[in-house]
């Protein structure tokens, strides 16, 4: 790479170039020849002062520091930013991260979904759901048999701060949550792979509705499919026949979500 070609670069090239020279330079740190490559990263870092985009210009600054007594420490407290800019996706005029939390959402805005969770093993499983159910604005989380509650502290830390946002009730059992949405004139669907199934794509689940997911390991009891409204589950290419509950909710509350706003789109 030269002068002329690095002043081309796009900024994504340009940082993984100035990323991939310095991961090069630590693999090597204690080895022949490093010093040669710190030239070189010197070099690239002094083009940057005639980039044409500004958040390359910006990294002209390191160049004073990357000299040739630089500590191993020092140089990796200049890497390990670039490092986590490159990952994360930067930031130029085509695209822009959004970063940190949104305003609280009204009451209007949340969607009227409610989530029942049957007999969940998995603390972890049960705070990614909060996650994934906050996300999405579902209304109510419902907590069923031995499945964890927020007191947990596996779910706590899981649902990292969610479990506070998200209305949770939990019942003995699924039936009675089941019951008690239907008594509120709420469809339940639960999401399940049986043969009576419907295709998550081809159902419709505008409007109020609950849905029921079950027990990581054996699936939903009988029962609990035979107390639903319907069911659903999501088409899959592969030979395993069931995903995560996590991934199958946040699957199932995607579709849901892309429904309401079509019917709706002015409330979301």
């Amino acid at each position: 790479m030269n002068h002329d070609q690095f002043i081309k670069y796009h900024f994504t090239q340009a940082l993984r170039s100035i990323v991939q020279l310095s991961q090069k330079i630590d693999q090597l740190w204690d080895c022949e020849g490093h010093q040669e490559r710190l030239a070189d990263l010197r070099q690239i870092l002094e083009w940057c002062g005639e980039h044409p985009h500004q958040l390359v210009k910006e990294l002209q600054r390191h160049e004073r520091l990357v000299h040739e007594h630089i500590s191993r420490d020092h140089f990796l407290g200049i890497l390990v930013p670039l490092e986590r800019n490159h990952s994360r996706g930067v930031v130029d005029h085509d695209l822009e991260l959004v970063e940190g939390d949104r305003p609280i959402p009204q009451e209007s805005s949340t969607l009227p979904v409610y989530v029942i969770m049957d007999n969940i093993r998995s603390a972890f499983n049960v705070g990614s759901a909060f996650r994934t159910c906050e996300c999405f604005g579902v209304r109510k989380l419902y907590l069923c048999g031995y499945t964890a509650t927020p007191e947990n502290d596996k779910t706590r830390k899981t649902a990292m701060g969610t479990s506070d946002l998200v209305p949770w009730e939990h019942f003995k059992t699924s039936h009675e949550a089941i019951k008690k949405l239907q008594d509120e004139g709420i469809r339940v669907y639960a999401l399940e792979t049986a043969s009576n199934a419907e295709n998550l794509y081809q159902a419709s689940l505008t409007g109020p509705i609950g849905i029921v997911v079950g027990n990581e390991r054996h699936g939903m009891n009988p029962s609990v499919i035979k107390a639903c409204d319907g069911v659903i589950q999501i088409p899959l290419r592969g030979r395993k026949n069931s995903l995560n509950v996590g991934v199958a909710l946040g699957t199932t509350l995607g579709e849901v979500l892309r429904q309401h706003q079509g019917s709706n789109p002015t409330q979301l």
